[in-house]
């Protein structure tokens, strides 16, 4: 059966195999095992923040490998810009540091989908407090009912997209006191991709 990911992290195995931790659609974070052919260097199409198209062997214990892959056909040809990479960057490594193995959260990929392609269009700020506050949401960590965001005015109107509407006339949080408690949350000591934003 034909399944639907988004690579999170690429890990090398060995000279000819890679280990993907990829947030699969109905199914969570999956690590898959995948072989590269040394004569083309590899599988152009695997690469950290691509969405795949794939089907698995039938394995029933172990991590199961990847028997052929391509790009998703629905969101594989949609590029960003160098502006938008920096925040999908951080959006990716917020996924991989927070995401257990084999836990699904209802319509997470989905909503990386539509984040993914309002990114790759343009349609929404290149800010990271986007992704930050609709995977906060996602997890429960963040309760938009009773907090407010200080945030730019197209800021909250990207998370609007996500139906995300932050209350008024209660305590405001800052980008930074978000992503420290998202951090302590998931007792993530650095989050790397910073340094692009």
């Amino acid at each position: 059966m034909l399944k639907r990911g988004l690579i999170l992290r690429i890990i090398p195995y060995s000279d000819s195999a890679r280990i993907i931790k990829c947030l699969v659609d109905g199914e969570g974070q999956q690590a898959l095992f995948t072989r590269i052919s040394k004569k083309t260097g590899g599988s152009g199409h695997l690469q950290t923040g691509h969405f795949i198209e794939f089907r698995v062997t039938d394995k029933k214990t172990g991590v199961k490998s990847i028997k052929e892959s391509r790009l998703d056909s629905a969101l594989g040809a949609n590029f960003l810009v160098p502006q938008a990479y920096g925040v999908w960057l951080f959006t990716l490594e917020l996924l991989n540091k927070s995401l257990q193995d084999n836990f699904n959260i209802p319509e997470l990929t989905k909503k990386m989908d539509q984040y993914y392609s309002h990114l790759s269009h343009g349609t929404i700020p290149f800010e990271p407090i986007i992704p930050l506050i609709i995977l906060s949401v996602s997890y429960g960590i963040f309760d938009q009912k009773n907090t407010g965001i200080q945030a730019s005015a197209a800021a909250h109107s990207g998370l609007n997209i996500f139906g995300i509407q932050t209350a008024t006339n209660v305590p405001m949080v800052s980008f930074d006191q978000i992503l420290t408690r998202f951090t302590n949350h998931f007792a993530i000591q650095q989050i790397e991709s910073l340094d692009l934003l």
